[in-house]
């Protein structure tokens, strides 16, 4: 059974995204995340995959924080990001 609610309520564009994402059980914002995580991946890879790696990671841990900072998303996802960023940091100088 779908929440069906009328967001008439909902001004802004915030208020309308954590609407949307309240009613798709959080899925909404983690799945942009990923999307944009992959896009920068694929739109990048002709350069050296480490560089891309740390940028892509960096841009999705900045998201998260902002996603979370709105109340978007919570511990769990964000401490996805970040665990990335230092494992692509760690990949990027110690990996040849």
């Amino acid at each position: 059974m779908y929440n069906l609610t009328n967001l008439t309520n909902a001004n802004t564009i915030v208020d309308m995204t954590t609407e949307v994402n309240r009613l798709s059980d959080g899925l909404l914002i983690v799945m942009l995340m990923l999307i944009l995580f992959l896009t920068y991946m694929i739109v990048f890879k002709k350069q050296n995959l480490k560089p891309v790696l740390i940028g892509a990671s960096f841009l999705m841990t900045i998201m998260a924080i902002i996603a979370f900072t709105f109340g978007w998303i919570g511990v769990e996802v964000l401490i996805i990001p970040i665990i990335l960023l230092f494992a692509s940091i760690l990949i990027f100088y110690f990996v040849t």
